[in-house]
């Protein structure tokens, strides 16, 4: 049997953003085995196009490291 973990936004964008939950996340990451599922919200790609937009925008993070 799959055991499935929703997450939100603000773990899928740790995963690629370095943040104060950056090292748990990874850590979660590390950990997941064949028998585990993330689900995410269906408008977690929306909020994550947001928090990029604003990383670009306004932290001056490069488009680059976000492609």
């Amino acid at each position: 049997m799959t055991t499935r973990y929703v997450v939100d936004t603000s773990i899928v964008v740790q995963r690629f953003i370095v943040d104060r939950f950056t090292p748990q996340v990874r850590i979660l990451f590390s950990q997941l085995q064949i028998e585990v599922a993330l689900v995410i919200p269906e408008f977690c790609l929306l909020e994550c196009t947001n928090v990029f937009w604003k990383q670009v925008r306004f932290q001056g993070m490069p488009l680059s490291e976000i492609e």
